[in-house]
């Protein structure tokens, strides 16, 4: 515990500001191991610490950062683990998700174990939509939750069997040899997906809950893992939360940002909450339209972790298909999109549509009049289940959301980059 208040105290100020941090320092292929090699080095080798110029652990914030790295190589070490088998995650929910979704690709059947009187557990079992049927019904997952009490019959082999507990720094936190992994609830913002050495393949495991983080959700921030460092050597530094001020000003932001009037959502990065996005429209969809299939339209150019997302949520549900929509050399993307729309029409079909106009650099600004006039006639064809998505993070205080413009009459949300948008 000597050790954690000695990297506290010499923590660069920039590992708790900087939201992209010395890429000419970053090696893409080694990031979080090279750092964590490079910083138990300067541990051991160094009488005053100086970490301001060791490797950079990722390149981008919301896949992680130098205090995520150390809260999790710290906490691994409390849990016994790996740190590389300790992924900490902004969200309360996601850790679980991540852990859903690799049982559903594998074919494995979920039973999460949690105790009845546990209060922070007890607030993520009630958050709407976060239950059995739901996860049945819009995710593909066969999980069931069942309290400490009701343990007792013998582990069989599709079982996949999670803890999820609030994290107690004040007692030990070993591997449960009935469980393949466990979840973690901080005292604050976020979580800790924790795997087990007995998991089959605990590497490949901890591999794909990764990638979870990477394409659908965001690390645990900086302040609270500064936050969650000090309380393990017993410091009270509180978590931050943001307040009724913060929201109201992103709230403006975002408004102004692109003209709608509706109530501006906030998330933890773009990437989650397109995740959201995507997975309400599948809840709507399969709620008021049961018998129709769902088509994900994806521009062949979209950024990686946009169209990277998208074929995840479509990999494990046969309901919903990809359509690759060509926008690069002579396709154009209204020609393309007209097309698709018309087709699927024809097949009772619900389409989402993604857009990155002008936000990637390398889309082609079409002609916004004929871009809305094939929307609203899709639109009408689709009978209503059509949904267009514009990310606009990087074409700032540009209405397309207000009354009278482009895209009215068509079902639109925009959003932007909560990591990138100033």
């Amino acid at each position: 515990m000597l050790e954690i208040e000695k990297v506290l105290n010499a923590v660069p100020e920039d590992w708790l500001k900087l939201t992209t941090h010395r890429l000419d320092i970053y090696n893409e292929d080694k990031a979080k191991t090279e750092f964590l090699s490079e910083f138990v080095k300067t541990l051991s080798n160094a009488s005053s610490l100086d970490f301001k110029d060791l490797p950079t652990a990722y390149d981008y914030i919301r896949l992680g950062h130098q205090l995520s790295c150390l809260a999790e190589y710290y906490l691994g070490k409390h849990l016994a683990l790996p740190a590389e088998r300790v992924i900490a995650f902004c969200s309360k929910t996601m850790s679980l998700l991540a852990f859903f979704r690799y049982a559903r690709q594998y074919k494995k059947n979920v039973i999460v174990y949690y105790e009845k009187d546990d209060a922070k557990v007890l607030d993520v079992l009630s958050i709407a939509g976060f239950d059995e049927e739901s996860f049945s019904k819009n995710y593909c997952y066969n999980v069931k939750f069942r309290s400490t009490g009701e343990m007792g019959y013998g582990k069989q082999p599709d079982d996949f069997l999670i803890r999820l507990s609030s994290l107690d720094l004040k007692r030990s936190l070993e591997a449960i040899s009935d469980f393949d992994a466990a979840v973690y609830l901080l005292e604050g913002t976020g979580s800790v997906a924790c795997v087990y050495a007995d998991s089959d393949p605990a590497e490949k495991l901890a591999s794909e809950i990764q990638h979870v983080r990477r394409r659908e959700s965001v690390a645990l921030t900086p302040a609270d893992s500064y936050a969650l460092l000090s309380q393990m050597v017993g410091k009270k530094i509180p978590y931050l939360p943001a307040s009724v001020n913060d929201a109201q000003c992103i709230n403006k932001a975002a408004a102004g940002h692109s003209g709608g009037s509706a109530r501006v959502l906030i998330g933890s990065s773009g990437l989650s909450v397109q995740y959201a996005i995507f997975m309400g429209f599948v809840d709507k969809i399969k709620t008021e339209h049961p018998n129709s299939p769902i088509k994900f339209i994806v521009p062949t150019n979209c950024y990686g972790g946009t169209n990277d997302g998208a074929r995840r949520i479509a990999a494990i549900d046969p309901l919903i298909d990809i359509i690759d929509l060509k926008v690069d050399s002579d396709d154009g993307f209204i020609e393309g999109l007209d097309t698709i729309l018309k087709s699927l029409a024809s097949e009772n079909a619900a389409s989402i549509v993604l857009a990155e106009i002008p936000s990637n650099p390398r889309v082609k600004v079409p002609d916004m009049g004929l871009l809305s006039d094939v929307l609203r006639e899709g639109w009408e064809r689709s009978q209503g289940k059509l949904l267009f998505t514009l990310d606009q993070t990087f074409c700032p205080d540009f209405p397309f959301l207000e009354k009278g413009g482009a895209f009215e009459g068509v079902a639109t949300i925009s959003y932007v980059s909560c990591s990138k948008f100033p």
